[in-house]
């Protein structure tokens, strides 16, 4: 979003340099790198603690410095935690940043346990979704009181994405009353890169469900809907690659199984997914947990509708009957009926896709997410 205008505000930023902690540099590219790039504009200081892969070019070219975590895994083994909180309290005592960002549970955990050991003036929680570890009775209980150790203090924001998220925290007593916490809608979509889409031609109705290819992406239940649905007029496309990093990743071998068996067409990674929604009617998100999905939020600034699970984040941009319909977790036959429902009324579609990028706008774009996060950084 390089026209990306910051406002103009009277006197000197205070604070100058931000360090970001995202676990991912994927998916700093993909969710944070067009604030960032506000930032640098803004006149920050701005460097990036991360995994590097193979974003690194990218994201320096935009004039963020970056920092490969050489031993930030997913792995729980308490050494291996050990050892990766020990580096970033060196990569802390090293940068002495002004505001430190964490994006996601994990770096929230480690990066404020190592904060403990530095002095930070100010620290940006994002919270980007709770996630299956608290959903879990046996991961809940440590889960809730690391969250309860690092997310409070009286340097401390805690930034949600959704209200359901800050309420279940706050039910927990994971969150206390007085720590400070703010409301900001996601990551934000460039609603000039992500336009209105006219219906796709032909008369079978294509629906795709954008997402890693995860278990608790609802992709089985996906599969499953499709399998009932095979005698429609309906093509179910599965667009993503798998994690092998992650426990609940399926496997290439099934996702292509599905695929020539004819069960749906397995689409592979995109990095626009604006060409999947040129060709499909219908977004689907049938997950157990979100944050505040970007899939939805792409598909619904292309005016497509949507079918998504009643949790959090999804409910906040599918909302039902308005923008789409929402369905009970892990039940593929209403997942099924929906999806049957809206394909056979076009005008339908139609209305919910209006709706949908209608609120994008004014919700969701990425120009309001960027102003409410820099007022964050100012203030």
């Amino acid at each position: 979003m390089d026209d990306y205008d910051v406002d103009d505000v009277e006197g000197q930023i205070p604070m100058r340099k931000i360090l970001y902690f995202v676990s991912e540099d994927w998916y700093f590219a993909s969710h944070r790198l067009e604030l960032a790039k506000a930032a640098v504009k803004e006149g920050y200081d701005v460097t990036l603690m991360t995994r590097l892969s193979i974003h690194k070019d990218e994201i320096e070219a935009a004039g963020i410095k970056t920092i490969d975590l050489k031993r930030y895994s997913r792995s729980r083994n308490i050494i291996k935690s050990i050892l990766s909180i020990i580096e970033i309290v060196n990569c802390y005592k090293k940068e002495k940043a002004d505001i430190i960002h964490h994006v996601a549970l994990k770096p929230i955990v480690f990066g404020t346990l190592a904060s403990f050991f530095t002095k930070t003036p100010k620290i940006i929680q994002a919270v980007t979704g709770l996630g299956q570890g608290f959903q879990k009775t046996h991961t809940r209980f440590l889960l809730k009181n690391l969250l309860r150790i690092t997310l409070n203090g009286s340097n401390k924001i805690v930034l949600f994405q959704n209200n359901d998220d800050k309420e279940q925290l706050t039910q927990v007593k994971a969150l206390k009353a007085k720590t400070q916490t703010c409301l900001i809608r996601g990551a934000g979509i460039d609603t000039k890169k992500y336009r209105p889409l006219t219906s796709p031609k032909g008369k079978k109705t294509r629906v795709a469900l954008i997402a890693r290819m995860l278990k608790h992406k609802g992709v089985k239940e996906f599969v499953d809907a499709a399998k009932l649905l095979k005698e429609k007029n309906i093509e179910m496309i599965l667009v993503g690659s798998p994690d092998t990093d992650a426990p609940s990743s399926l496997s290439i071998e099934e996702l292509t199984a599905w695929d020539k068996q004819g069960i749906i067409t397995y689409h592979g990674h995109t990095s626009n997914p604006r060409e999947i929604w040129q060709k499909c009617h219908i977004a689907t998100l049938p997950s157990y947990s979100e944050g505040l999905p970007k899939a939805l939020l792409e598909a619904a600034a292309c005016g497509r509708p949507m079918i998504a699970t009643n949790v959090a984040g999804n409910k906040d941009i599918c909302i039902d009957q308005k923008t789409g319909f929402l369905i009970p977790v892990k039940d593929p036959t209403s997942l099924a009926q929906a999806i049957e429902k809206l394909a056979g009324n076009k005008r339908l579609q139609e209305k919910f896709g209006d709706a949908a990028r209608k609120l994008v706008e004014t919700e969701f774009s990425l120009e309001k997410v960027i102003k409410e996060t820099l007022k964050l950084y100012r203030g």
